[in-house]
């Protein structure tokens, strides 16, 4: 059987997959073995984030292993008790950032480090109960204030946005789950941002779409149908996944095949690949990088024991007290990207 094939099994099964690697890591605290303690394939950035992860592991010589806990904290919570050891760090997306405290318990007897990613445990203060506890992630209110500032810079150069004549900017919005801390954030400040800076606007519409890509093309390609995208001028989501989910409906739609739409500006968050591209070709405006390749590589060496806050510091991250690294976010536009190389 292919290994391909085996390996999307695997994943498939919530199974291990473990990596080729080098053998003999350095590394200063015994650890061989990292533990990729991920949410579900289902969330695009979180599986960009442990393939970005277990490529940096790999260029270090050391083995790691994902484990799908299927979107449900029970399963992180009973995978990471049965295989604590000594020897084994682990880095965590998890599900519930409330049960941050049963995972570290788990830990703290092998004296081992337990790495959080992305969201951060809540109350932060749970760390404080073992000193090999961290948290590398970003700061979801800043990735609204950077969505805000790419919405209104682009108002700003578009004065004719009002393409209906009702004198409003009219917005639909991606919003993601209800209650979720991102989602709420960010809306929060794309919406205060609009209030200060004197633009009339109207939201349609916020679908909450999941974070997820089908429900938000779902929901996307019957506004084209019913011909109701004349009455949007804008498009605001909270991650990409939503974003591209908008942008593939519009695009396969019949009045964007014969010409008859203007282009409708779409924003996103996470800087994820697919989004970059969208970004290149001009169906998206532009999208805050969450930067998975910073997150991976300061939480590799943490789980390593190989680290300096300094360094960290350097690369352009905040080190705060209590084991927190804020790694920083940045916008990307299509003058933010670099022209491709052409092979001749």
């Amino acid at each position: 059987m292919d290994l391909r094939a085996v390996t999307c099994l695997c994943v498939a099964l919530g199974l291990w997959v473990p990596s080729v690697q080098a053998a003999n890591p350095k590394t200063s605290n015994g650890i061989n073995q990292i533990e990729v303690v991920l949410t579900s394939p289902r969330h695009r950035f979180t599986t960009i984030f442990g393939e970005t992860f277990k490529r940096h592991a790999e260029e270090k010589g050391m083995k790691s292993r994902d484990y799908d806990a299927d979107d449900k904290m029970a399963n992180q919570i009973a995978h990471v008790q049965k295989v604590a050891a000594e020897n084994t760090a682990f880095v965590v997306r998890i599900v519930d950032d409330s049960k941050a405290g049963e995972l570290i318990e788990a830990v703290k007897p092998t004296g081992a480090p337990i790495v959080f990613v992305n969201l951060p445990p809540k109350p932060i203060q749970q760390l404080n109960a073992y000193e090999n506890a961290w948290y590398v992630g970003s700061v979801s209110e800043e990735s609204g204030e950077m969505q805000a500032e790419l919405v209104i810079e682009y108002l700003q150069d578009h004065p004719e946005y009002d393409l209906n004549g009702n004198g409003t900017l009219d917005i639909l919005m991606f919003t993601g789950p209800e209650n979720h801390p991102d989602a709420i954030f960010r809306t929060q400040k794309i919406e205060e941002a609009l209030k200060k800076s004197g633009i009339k606007y109207r939201i349609i519409d916020k679908c909450k779409a999941d974070w997820f890509f089908e429900p938000a093309f779902r929901y996307m390609k019957n506004i084209m149908e019913q011909g109701e995208y004349k009455n949007i001028e804008m498009i605001i989501s909270n991650n990409d996944e939503m974003a591209m989910g908008a942008i593939y409906a519009i695009e396969e739609s019949q009045d964007y095949a014969n010409e008859s739409i203007d282009i409708i500006p779409v924003f996103g968050v996470d800087g994820l690949p697919d989004a970059i591209n969208a970004i290149r070709r001009g169906s998206m405006v532009g999208s805050v990088r969450q930067n998975y390749d910073m997150m991976a590589r300061i939480s590799l060496a943490i789980a390593m024991g190989n680290y300096d806050p300094q360094t960290f510091i350097d690369m352009g991250c905040r080190y705060k007290k209590d084991r927190v690294i804020i790694v920083p976010y940045n916008h990307i536009t299509k003058a933010d990207l670099k022209p491709r190389k052409v092979n001749k």
